[in-house]
């Protein structure tokens, strides 16, 4: 019963994804304003992850965690050449500051656990929306995005296990 619940839920996703793009994304303008979404939540998974680094001891988990955030930024560029191509400008900068989700005295394993969350999600959201675009630059990036976000969930929950069970 879960699973067919949860099948329900991605189809209806899955449907709202293809007419918000239909609706929404007749013009240039408005598919330059979801890359530069795509590209603001690119970059913060970066920070996050930074932050997260700084509370992890051990060294093989840190360069994992720092490859990881090499390639969030990697992403956020890549959308920032992507909104190029629909964009009648240059991507604006984030107009935000950015605040730590937790403190410096909570476990680190709770920032990974978000970015977690967060990976999940922008796959699947991206999956989606790749599945419902013509041909063009932004499916393109999607793409290549789409492989490198799938190993990231896997990356974020294997992260949180071992810190989780490092405090045990």
């Amino acid at each position: 019963p879960g699973s067919e619940v949860a099948a329900m839920f991605d189809a209806l996703e899955r449907a709202r994804i293809k007419l918000i793009v239909r609706l929404f994304w007749s013009s240039p303008r408005r598919v330059a304003e979801a890359i530069r979404g795509f590209q603001a939540t690119e970059a913060d998974g970066d920070w996050h992850l930074q932050r997260g680094m700084q509370r992890v001891d051990d060294p093989k988990m840190r360069a994992i965690m720092f490859t990881h955030s090499l390639e969030e930024e990697a992403h956020a560029e890549e959308f920032g050449a992507v909104y190029k191509h629909y964009g009648d400008r240059p991507i604006p900068s984030p107009t935000f500051e950015r605040a730590d989700l937790y403190g410096r005295d909570d476990a680190a394993w709770k920032i990974f656990a978000f970015v977690h969350v967060g990976e999940a999600d922008a796959t699947a959201r991206f999956l989606n929306l790749r599945d419902a675009i013509p041909e063009g630059p932004l499916k393109a990036s999607l793409g290549r995005i789409i492989e490198d976000e799938a190993g990231h969930v896997d990356l974020t929950q294997h992260a949180s296990a071992v810190l989780v069970v490092a405090l045990a």
